[in-house]
């Protein structure tokens, strides 16, 4: 199994946007900003960030972010993570279980900050209709008649859903350095992944235009918790969020969630 970073750097990116934008409350409150993604199969990792102000006269508190007490419960047993720097706590003795249920805590600006997430199981009977493909290079020199470009029929990706979990397919290309499909400047067109938003859904069609770079691809199918598909859809289609972010974490900001995933392999080829 390989798990992909990607959905977490983007949820990063996300996370900070809200919580900048939080600041220009009239009230500043320092508050930690938690990034907590349980993987299972993986060892224990959390960011804990502060959370930016836009205002210059705010007071933050004391804490030193690389010198917190970070404790993760699972069951009966407490684990004290270890700073890594920068704020990021780990513990490579605590292998997150799917179906495990874990409760982080930590005291953070003289308040006890909490949150508690179950890990979703591994995918089940995920498959794909093909394997490999093949694409017509274009570039300026590329003439087309009249039936002389054919798509591929899409490629079908399924699997189990039985109790209407939330899943996303992130699909992205593993080559050092990639050949492009079409010869291009535009950044829109050299982008080297691509994903679903997070649905309740047990398929997912790729189609050829969605492919920008030849050679192998992961595509990588995680399960996921409600709380992670909501600051999905807040951050896309709702103002309020900007004012007040989607959030698991008691006297907090961020996630902490937990997420199993299983990946399959694709070759585009050179048609």
């Amino acid at each position: 199994m390989q798990l992909n970073r990607t959905p977490c750097m983007l949820l990063l990116v996300i996370l900070f946007s809200a919580c900048e934008k939080k600041s220009n409350t009239p009230a500043y409150n320092d508050q930690p900003v938690i990034e907590g993604y349980l993987r299972a199969n993986n060892y224990a990792s959390v960011k804990i960030s502060r959370q930016i102000a836009s205002s210059e006269n705010v007071v933050y508190s004391n804490n030193n972010l690389d010198s917190l007490v970070v404790t993760i419960k699972d069951a009966d047993t407490v684990y004290n993570l270890i700073s890594a720097g920068n704020g990021t706590y780990i513990d490579t003795n605590l292998i997150i279980k799917e179906g495990g249920q874990y409760t982080l805590q930590f005291v953070y600006n003289n308040k006890a900050v909490s949150a508690i997430t179950t890990v979703p199981y591994l995918p089940d009977n995920y498959t794909q209709s093909a394997t490999g493909i093949s694409i017509q290079k274009i570039d300026s020199n590329s003439t087309f008649t009249p039936g002389s470009f054919t798509m591929n029929d899409p490629i079908e990706l399924k699997w189990s859903n039985p109790d209407n979990s939330y899943f996303m397919v992130v699909v992205e290309n593993m080559e050092t350095s990639p050949t492009l499909i079409r010869d291009t400047t535009d950044s829109r067109f050299q982008v080297r992944s691509f994903r679903n938003e997070p649905a309740i859904i047990n398929s997912y069609a790729m189609r050829d235009q969605q492919f920008l770079y030849f050679g192998r691809h992961m595509l990588v199918l995680y399960h996921l918790n409600p709380d992670y598909a909501a600051l999905y859809t807040d951050n896309s289609n709702s103002s309020q969020n900007l004012t007040n972010p989607t959030t698991n974490i008691t006297n907090g900001l961020g996630i902490f969630t937990g997420i199993s995933s299983d990946t399959l392999y694709l070759q585009v080829n050179k048609k």
